[in-house]
């Protein structure tokens, strides 16, 4: 956490959670939960590299004068809710529609993603992903879209230039 702080500001604590606990976790004001269930990935980066303690100061600023953030923040707390059900029952397409969604609120809510984020979310859902959206703190850095396997996980990977990666137990 020491770390985190230096370089992100005011860190959540998710980041070491999930480098102590592994596999897939559900992470709530330094509540670590495991979760079930297993999924692969396609990791694109937007080729724009962008530091988390940026992002997040200035939605911090922000969200002092603009209610939206904090109703965008309680809806994305509910997807991830609704994420984690979906992956335990194994429902990939719960799952993609979730990704769709929560997106839409950092894209529109949170004004957190940028134009090469916003491409490389259609390049995934292009090449088939079941759902796709930006990851981390946005500005930059990655997308990442939802496969039904490892086969076609690599198959979106091939066709965006990304990269495959199984989650979960």
């Amino acid at each position: 956490m020491h770390l985190e702080r230096a370089v992100h500001g005011k860190p959540s604590g998710v980041d070491p959670a999930v480098c102590a606990h592994g596999g897939v976790i559900f992470f709530q004001k330094g509540t670590v939960e495991r979760v079930t269930g297993s999924a692969w990935l396609c990791v694109l980066h937007s080729g724009i590299a962008r530091g988390t303690k940026s992002a997040v100061l200035g939605l911090a600023e922000r969200r002092k004068t603009d209610p939206v953030i904090d109703r965008s923040i309680r809806s994305l707390g509910e997807l991830a809710r609704q994420g984690r059900s979906f992956l335990e029952l194994g429902d990939l397409r719960g799952l993609g529609q979730t990704f769709e969604a929560a997106h839409s609120y950092l894209r529109d809510g949170l004004s957190v993603s940028c134009p090469e984020l916003e491409r490389a979310v259609e390049a995934l859902r292009k090449a088939g992903a079941l759902g796709a959206k930006l990851t981390g703190a946005g500005g930059g850095g990655a997308a990442i879209g939802l496969a039904r396997d490892q086969a076609h996980a690599r198959e979106i990977a091939e066709k965006t230039g990304g990269f495959a990666v199984g989650i979960g137990t």
